[in-house]
């Protein structure tokens, strides 16, 4: 297997790195898609590399886009040699035309690497298999090679796996928050089919996170409560601060009546009346202002049990939409669990089949383009193959057998 290997990465080596015969070279004939190199000597400023265009013109500085498609280089040649002396650019031109990269043809059916190859001029249907890596055997007929489908198969079903096991774990971590639990039962590894490694780390990251949480939660309950205690706390002080003022300032207005009757029996002076009314005015005041506080204080009690309600309902809310994430998440994954089991039941089955291909002549097919007609021919290994040619390769099974699902 090896050996075959080396063989078939030295024949495409070596159709890649041979220069072409000047024979062939000189018969080729351009087309697009051909890298080509344009040089004037004498003349640095005209030299131009780059692609064939699909309408089969190439741009030339102070000429303009000439169409190259269908000559030869030596034709090419002539034909740019013309234009550069009609038009007056070179008195005696000497254009040098070089392909850098021939346009691709393309491999397609029972093939290790199907795809689009650079053309050389006298290859074989041979010497393109060899490009492309030779037939696949074990593709043959299942459009993709099933080991290697197989292979990724199983690697999506244990990333699905680990993936769902995670999302159980997850999902036992918030019901114990809901349910104002310290610890979850994150079961063992023996509930969940997946590496025991994996598993711990899993559940290591929930508990961490579950002590995480409510740390976090009762941190903020403390927090919310002291603000509470304090608003209550106040309020109180300021109610009995208003009482006392409530009783001093009732005092102060029966001592203003009181001088106001000696007042009027001339047994005081007037100016112990204004004195006793200031007094009675800065009581009032006083209760005005503590009555204020107080209620702003009692707003401000109000607030902070609302906060603390709040917070509680946004958790809740928050561990509920969680919840319902964790759900849908596990619906998801089952579903592609049992899709992912089923394709691998499938490529099992394509996986199983031996194929016996000794003395099997591999159907060569190629599809030309002459002008602006599509030709199919019917061939063999030893055809010659033309730019943009499409060769199709299809192996005939000498038996298929084993086709059982594992």
């Amino acid at each position: 297997m090896k050996k075959t290997l080396i063989y078939r990465l030295a024949a495409a080596l070596a159709l890649v790195v041979v220069g072409l015969p000047a024979a062939a070279q000189a018969q080729y004939r351009l087309g697009a898609g051909d890298k080509i190199e344009v040089s004037v000597y004498g003349a640095p400023d005209l030299q131009r590399r780059g692609a064939i265009s699909a309408d089969g013109t190439f741009p030339i500085p102070l000429v303009g886009n000439v169409t190259l498609k269908g000559l030869t280089l030596d034709e090419a040649k002539e034909r740019l040699q013309g234009l550069l002396k009609d038009k007056g650019i070179v008195k005696l031109p000497d254009v040098s035309i070089d392909v850098s990269e021939y346009r691709p043809f393309f491999m397609s059916g029972d093939l290790s690497r199907p795809g689009s190859y650079p053309y050389q001029p006298g290859l074989t249907v041979r010497q393109a298999v060899a490009l492309a890596g030779g037939y696949d055997l074990v593709r043959f007929h299942f459009g993709q090679n099933p080991f290697v489908q197989a292979a990724e198969l199983r690697s999506d079903y244990d990333t699905l796996r680990n993936d769902l096991m995670r999302e159980q774990l997850r999902l036992r971590r918030v019901m114990a928050e809901l349910d104002g639990k310290p610890t979850a039962n994150f079961g063992s590894f023996s509930d969940v089919p997946t590496d025991p490694a994996v598993f711990d780390e899993a559940v290591a990251i929930e508990r961490r996170r579950l002590a995480e949480n409510l740390d976090s939660a009762k941190r903020e309950r403390a927090s919310l409560g002291r603000s509470l205690d304090l608003a209550r706390e106040r309020l109180v002080t300021l109610k009995e601060q208003a009482t006392e003022e409530v009783a001093g300032t009732k005092q102060q207005d029966d001592q203003v009546d009181k001088v106001r009757q000696l007042y009027d029996k001339g047994l005081v002076a007037a100016q112990r009346l204004l004195d006793e009314q200031r007094s009675a005015l800065l009581n009032r005041s006083r209760l005005a202002s503590i009555t204020s506080e107080a209620a702003a204080a009692k707003r401000a009690v109000e607030e902070a049990e609302r906060q603390t309600q709040r917070f509680e309902e946004n958790r809740t809310a928050s561990l509920l939409k969680e919840k319902a994430e964790a759900l849908s998440t596990l619906d998801r994954l089952q579903s592609r669990i049992t899709s992912t089991a089923e394709k691998f039941a499938i490529i099992g089955s394509a996986r199983s089949a031996v194929v016996t291909a000794a003395g099997t002549v591999p159907e060569v097919t190629i599809f030309r383009r002459t002008g602006e007609k599509a030709v199919r021919i019917q061939t063999d290994e030893d055809a010659t193959l033309l730019p943009g040619d499409v060769v199709e390769i299809t192996l005939k099974a000498g038996k298929l057998l084993g086709m059982a699902v594992q």
